[in-house]
């Protein structure tokens, strides 16, 4: 008896597995199919590699283009910054009577 019910678990266990094996085969073959679709209308949509090529040499300059730009308008910006503390800092000598420069802050020297 005991090997009778042994040999209907291998067997429901070898159909179960015949049946997932004929699943993965059909989900493989339409993962395939939509793959193929989705190039298609991707290469539809990109042109062929000559284009597309030329087209990434125009998308590149106009990347540096921008980043030049942004980079351009951060740095005019920290000039500005620093101009306002420059003048911010010699109105406030002339306001007091005091120059920063006069004020030994090295570790050496020690402030004064």
């Amino acid at each position: 008896m005991k090997l009778l019910s042994t040999l209907v678990i291998v067997a429901a266990a070898l159909a179960s597995g015949a049946a997932g094996a004929a699943q993965y085969g059909s989900d493989q073959e339409r993962r395939d199919h939509n793959r193929e679709e989705a190039l298609a209308r991707w290469r539809a949509d990109h042109g062929t590699a000559a284009e597309s090529s030329g087209r990434q040499t125009d998308d590149r300059s106009s990347l540096r283009e921008k980043t030049k730009e942004g980079a351009r308008s951060v740095r005019n910006f920290t000039h500005r910054q620093a101009e306002k503390a420059r003048n911010f800092s010699a109105r406030q000598d002339r306001r007091y009577g005091t120059h920063h420069s006069t004020t030994d802050t090295s570790p050496v020297g020690g402030a004064k």
